[in-house]
C-alpha cells in the first residue's frame, strides 16, 4: 500500500498539494485533473524525483526514504516515453527485464516492432512499447503518466483490457484525461483539484470535465 500521510508539494513556490491523507491499495486508481493542477509532479513526488514540503509518503509501512534509489526501481515502474538511447532497439529494451513476461508481450503484439529503432517509430508505437515495458516489468507498484497520450481508440480499448487482465495483484496509479476509464467498473476514480486529491464518482468526473 502506498500511504500519504499530510503530504504537500509545491512548483516553483505555488502550492499543488496541501495537507493531502490518502492511501492507494490493491487496485487500478484513475487520478483525473486539469492542466496544471500538479499530476505528473505529484507522481515525481512517489518515485523521489520531486521533493516533499511537508508530511510523508510510506511504501509498505515504510517510509520512502527508507528504500535506497535501487530498491525503489524494483518496487515502483514508471512509464515514460523517452528511451534511454534513441538508437536502442526494442528487443535490447526487452533484454533488461527478467522474470515470464511473454503472456503481456504477446498481448501487445510488438513482432512489427520488435527490429525498430526507438527513433524510427512515432510517437504512438514509442508510447506502446513503454507501456508494455512499463508492465513486462511486473512490478508490485506502478505509475502511468498519461498513458494514451498518441494511441487511437482501439489501442486504448486494448490497453485498459490488458490491464485488467494481468494486475489484479499489483497497485496501479494512472493520471489521464482520458474519458475511456470511466466506463470501468473494476477501477477507483479520483479528481485532483484544489490542491487535493479525493476518490469520487464517474458522473460527477464528466461533468468536471465538460
Amino acid at each position: 500500500m502506498i500511504s500519504l500521510r499530510n503530504f504537500s508539494i509545491q512548483y516553483n513556490q505555488f502550492p499543488l498539494i496541501h495537507q493531502l491523507n490518502i492511501e492507494f491499495g490493491q487496485g487500478i486508481h484513475v487520478i483525473y485533473g486539469k492542466n496544471g493542477v500538479g499530476k505528473s509532479t505529484f507522481f515525481h513526488a512517489l518515485i523521489r524525483y520531486f521533493p516533499k514540503i511537508s508530511g510523508d509518503i510510506y511504501i509498505d509501512e515504510l517510509r520512502i526514504n527508507e528504500y535506497s534509489i535501487d530498491d525503489l526501481k524494483d518496487l515502483i515502474s514508471w512509464s515514460a516515453a523517452h528511451p534511454p538511447k534513441p538508437e536502442l532497439y526494442v528487443h535490447q529494451l526487452f533484454e533488461m527485464v527478467s522474470g515470464d513476461y511473454q503472456s503481456i508481450l504477446n498481448r501487445f503484439d510488438l513482432k512489427d516492432l520488435w527490429e525498430k529503432r526507438f527513433d524510427e517509430m512515432s510517437d504512438g508505437q514509442r508510447q506502446w512499447v513503454f507501456l508494455c515495458f512499463t508492465l513486462c516489468r511486473q512490478t508490485k507498484y506502478v505509475l502511468f503518466d498519461e498513458p494514451t497520450n498518441h494511441l487511437d481508440f482501439t489501442k486504448v480499448k486494448t490497453f485498459i483490457q490488458i490491464l485488467l487482465e494481468f494486475t489484479q495483484h499489483q497497485t496501479i496509479l494512472i493520471n489521464t484525461h482520458d474519458m475511456q476509464f470511466l466506463l470501468q467498473k473494476n477501477m477507483r476514480f479520483y479528481l485532483f483539484d484544489q490542491k487535493y486529491i479525493a476518490e469520487n464518482q464517474s458522473d460527477n468526473i464528466i461533468k468536471e470535465f465538460l
